[in-house]
């Protein structure tokens, strides 16, 4: 271990180290000395721990300096604790999640926060569609709820009549600009009510581009309710027997152009997304 630097020992002493019989607190510890290069099985362990480890999470993600500095020894361990709320994914996990989601730009520091969000249970659902429905926060915050609610029902079909409803009247009620960031979910929901209400605001937008009617009409080709952040989430997961590494060094990925589709597995162009 000579040769290796001072970030590169510490990765290496966490690949070495046993997490199940850690108390919270130093799991928490772990994380935050991590410059996000977690093992997959810290952070499976930590959000194993479930409401215990809420409120510690929490903390990792309130402070002003970790949506503010450049430097990646404090943001990259917050994007871990994100992705642990989300791998908890009770509904108390969710509210903390929902609350940082209204409160910072979440997708301006995680790329990849659809698919962290879209771990979360199923009884979930209720809450990002609540937080979509909230006309205080800017489209793009309410299209990133709004996405969750799809891809958790197209993770769950129980729940894909709810969520059919509420993307019918999002479109028949929303603002334009938020109507136009979840028309590729709605092209995938085969639901009539939902693709008449996409249809009727095709016709009577001036907000959609040529090209966005292209994405639409592509979509609906598509297989019915067609997981968007399943991609991302699977690029993340280790081949089996692999050698534990982080998660983020996993997921890193050159920046997309602003026509390609954004990292964040939304299913959109990158300049309709996380650019923005």
């Amino acid at each position: 271990m000579g040769g290796l630097d001072k970030r590169h020992r510490t990765n290496y002493g966490l690949l070495m180290t046993r997490f199940a019989d850690k108390p919270i607190t130093e799991l928490i510890d772990l994380l935050k000395s991590s410059a996000g290069d977690s093992p997959l099985e810290l952070l499976t362990e930590v959000s194993q721990r479930g409401n215990e480890a809420i409120e510690p999470l929490w903390r990792m993600l309130i402070t002003d300096e970790v949506w503010e500095t450049l430097d990646p020894d404090v943001f990259m361990p917050s994007i871990d604790a994100f992705r642990c709320l989300g791998m908890i994914g009770t509904v108390e996990a969710v509210k903390v999640l929902v609350d940082i989601g209204k409160k910072r730009d979440v997708n301006s520091l995680i790329e990849g926060a659809l698919a962290m969000m879209s771990a979360s249970r199923p009884e979930t659902a209720v809450l990002y569609m609540e937080a979509a429905q909230d006309a205080s926060l800017q489209a793009y915050k309410r299209s990133l709820f709004a996405a969750v609610a799809y891809e958790l029902a197209a993770q769950h079909p129980a729940l894909r009549a709810e969520v059919a409803a509420f993307y019918t009247n999002l479109l028949r009620t929303a603002p334009d600009e938020l109507a136009v960031r979840i028309m590729v979910e709605a092209a995938c929901i085969d639901d009539p009510q939902t693709q008449s209400a996409l249809d009727r605001f095709l016709t009577t937008s001036a907000e959609v581009l040529r090209e966005e009617r292209d994405e639409v009409a592509e979509a609906r080709k598509g297989r019915p309710w067609r997981e968007f952040a399943v991609s991302f989430a699977r690029a993340i997961e280790p081949p089996k027997g692999a050698v534990p590494t982080s998660v983020n060094e996993r997921a890193m990925k050159p920046k997309p152009g602003r026509n390609e589709a954004c990292p964040c597995g939304s299913g959109k162009k990158y300049k309709r997304c996380c650019l923005q």
